[in-house]
């Protein structure tokens, strides 16, 4: 199976941070976050560490928008079904939000599967 697409469950340091290195490798991304403001958050420190990583010479400064682009951000529950890997990582370890959105991924993936 080749992997194509990476959700992201949680926008915070780490979710963000593998959101951009799976884009910068050419993954579509998917970050889903309960917090709509957290995911604006993300988007902004991905795009300044982009601008960063550009003027360094570390990526070309014409592939910080096509990583922006591969890196999309949701609010709501979106369709994990053609979704390859998905890190979940939830804020403060909180086990019973982490345990929700396993089971919500897992019925996801499942019914993927089926269908």
């Amino acid at each position: 199976m080749e992997i194509k697409n990476v959700a992201i469950i949680g926008s915070g340091i780490m979710g963000s941070g593998v959101a951009q290195v799976s884009a910068v490798a050419g993954y579509d991304v998917v970050v889903q976050d309960i917090n709509e403001k957290a995911l604006g958050r993300a988007k902004s420190g991905i795009e300044s560490s982009l601008g960063k990583l550009a003027a360094k010479g570390n990526i070309a400064p014409e592939q910080v928008g096509e990583v922006v682009k591969r890196c999309a951000g949701h609010h709501t529950k979106t369709d994990t079904a053609e979704i390859g890997i998905a890190p979940g990582l939830c804020r403060g370890g909180d086990i019973h939000l982490g345990s929700h959105v396993f089971l919500l991924l897992i019925g996801q993936v499942h019914q993927g599967l089926e269908g």
